[in-house]
């Protein structure tokens, strides 16, 4: 594994990376800078609608929010500009503003291993909101996945997932590209946002050995134990 660093360093070449691939981060300057107008973080979800329809007017091809959204806003609302926002209002507007992209991928987590017996709040089911891939028994099944709260989860292209496996070492350098409940299959994040702007179809996303075929493109896979 520490070889294995080293090559990754030594292969990197970070001048070939695409510029259509943008990130929008989050980060602890943005939330000081926005906290005397839309309040501490977590920020009520109206904010991450107007984000949305910043980036509706480029327009992105493919929108990619790497948050968790499970639940409604279960909160009291909030005060905005002077202006009072029911916290059902505000995911409404998120919803629709995510509605309105020409597409996008919201997180899905599946990190959730669940409890023993019968679960009393299952969560939604997304089997209709994902694309009918059939990858075979051999691709991971971590646990629960739990996704966006009801009405973004109608509004989204895709969800995809945040599993994320640790090596023996206690690092995390890889993440699968798809993970399994049962029969239905979920990619991860950054391989639906892939799927969906390369406009690839589910029957050409096909397991083949240690690889993923992607029409003419090969992902290696590489199991846990390697």
């Amino acid at each position: 594994l520490i070889t294995y660093d080293w090559r990754i360093r030594q292969a990197a070449a970070p001048a070939s990376v695409s510029k259509d691939i943008v990130l929008v981060e989050v980060n602890e300057t943005s939330i000081r800078d926005l906290a005397p107008f839309v309040g501490r973080w977590p920020w009520p979800r109206v904010v991450f609608s107007w984000l949305v329809n910043y980036l509706n007017r480029g327009p992105a091809r493919v929108i990619a929010i790497d948050f968790t959204f499970a639940e409604p806003d279960g909160t009291l609302g909030s005060r905005i500009g002077g202006t009072d926002w029911a916290a059902a209002d505000s995911d409404q507007a998120f919803s629709e503003a995510v509605g309105h992209a020409r597409a996008s991928v919201l997180l899905a987590d599946a990190r959730y291993q669940g409890t023993e017996g019968t679960q009393r709040n299952k969560p939604p089911d997304w089997s209709a909101h994902t694309l009918p891939f059939r990858l075979g028994q051999a691709i991971d099944q971590p646990g629960i996945v739990l996704p966006p709260y009801p009405a973004l989860l109608k509004s989204v292209t895709l969800p995809g997932h945040n599993y994320l496996p640790l090596d023996p070492d206690g690092t995390a350098r890889r993440m699968p590209p798809f993970i399994r409940e049962d029969t239905r299959f979920l990619p991860s994040l950054g391989v639906g946002a892939a799927i969906v702007a390369g406009s690839f179809r589910p029957d050409e996303i096909v397991l083949r050995d240690r690889a993923i075929m992607f029409r003419d493109r090969v992902m290696p896979l590489v199991s846990t134990g390697d």
